[in-house]
C-alpha cells in the first residue's frame, strides 16, 4: 500500500494536482483497513477511481500511469523495494533531524508531525516560529491559538487589573503566545519621565483633533467639544 501511495503522490504530482494525494491518503484510511480485511488493491483501485473522478487522471490512462509507476522489487521479499528506500533517502533531513518514516509526515521549523494531521496543528506549528508580534494575523483566530483576551479569560483579566488600570494599558491584544496589554481607546503611550515606565496618557480631542470643526455635533455656533476620559462630547 506505500508503494501505491507513493506512485499517486507522484502521478498526481506530475498532472499539476498534488492535492489529490491528501484526499487519497485520507480516503485509504478510512475505507481500506485490516480490521474490515478489505486492506488489499481491489480496495486500493477502488478508492483511486473514486479519488481522480473529474481529473486529468480519470479513467484507463490514469490507472495505467499509477499501474506502471509500481514497483514492488521481488516479491519474495528477500530485497528492499527500492522506490521506498529511495523516497526515505530523499526526506532525510539534516543530521539532527529523523527520518520521516510514518506518513502523512510534514516537517515544520525542523520538527516532524504525523498521524492524523489537521490544519488548526499544522498552522500552530508553522505560527510557532514567528517572533512574537510578526506572526500572520490568521495565526490568531481562535480556530488556531486560544484568544487570551476574550472576557474572563487570563489577558481580559490581567489588562484590566488594579496596575494595567492605572498605567492606562487597558486594551487586550491577543497574540499567538499570549497576549499584550497597550493602551486603551483614547489614549496614547507615553514614557514617564520620573519613573520611565511607559504609561498612557489621556488623549485631549479636542485640542489635537479636527473634531471641533467636523462633528456636526460640535461646530455649530453655540457648541463647544468637551474631553471626556478616553473620549469626548
Amino acid at each position: 500500500m506505500n508503494v501505491r501511495s507513493l506512485c499517486f503522490a507522484r502521478i498526481a504530482r506530475d498532472i499539476g494536482e498534488p492535492g489529490l494525494w491528501w484526499e487519497y491518503a485520507d480516503k485509504i484510511g478510512n475505507t481500506c483497513k485490516i480490521s474490515q480485511k478489505n486492506y488489499n488493491p481491489e480496495c486500493a483501485e477502488k478508492v483511486f477511481k473514486e479519488v481522480v473522478t473529474n481529473t486529468r487522471l480519470a479513467g484507463d490512462t490514469g490507472m495505467k500511469a499509477w499501474k506502471d509507476c509500481l514497483d514492488f522489487g521481488k516479491l519474495d521479499g528477500t530485497d528492499p523495494i527500492k522506490m521506498l528506500d529511495e523516497e526515505l533517502a530523499a526526506q532525510t533531513g539534516e543530521d539532527a533531524e529523523s527520518t520521516i518514516a510514518i506518513m502523512p509526515t510534514v516537517r515544520v521549523n525542523k520538527r516532524q508531525y504525523r498521524g492524523a494531521l489537521e490544519a488548526p496543528s499544522v498552522l500552530r506549528a508553522i505560527c510557532a516560529g514567528y517572533p512574537t508580534g510578526v506572526e500572520p494575523s490568521v495565526c490568531n483566530e481562535e480556530w488556531v491559538s486560544d484568544n487570551e483576551c476574550k472576557e474572563g479569560n487570563d489577558g481580559y483579566l490581567a489588562c484590566n487589573s488594579n496596575l494595567n488600570s492605572t498605567l492606562g494599558r487597558t486594551k487586550c491584544v491577543n497574540t499567538f503566545n499570549g497576549y499584550r496589554c497597550e493602551c486603551g481607546e483614547g489614549f496614547m503611550k507615553v514614557v514617564d519621565k520620573a519613573t520611565s515606565v511607559d504609561t498612557c496618557a489621556e488623549i485631549n480631542e479636542c485640542l489635537v483633533s479636527s473634531i471641533p470643526w467636523t462633528k456636526e455635533n460640535c461646530k455649530c455656533e453655540r457648541c463647544a467639544c468637551i474631553n471626556t476620559v478616553g473620549s469626548y462630547k
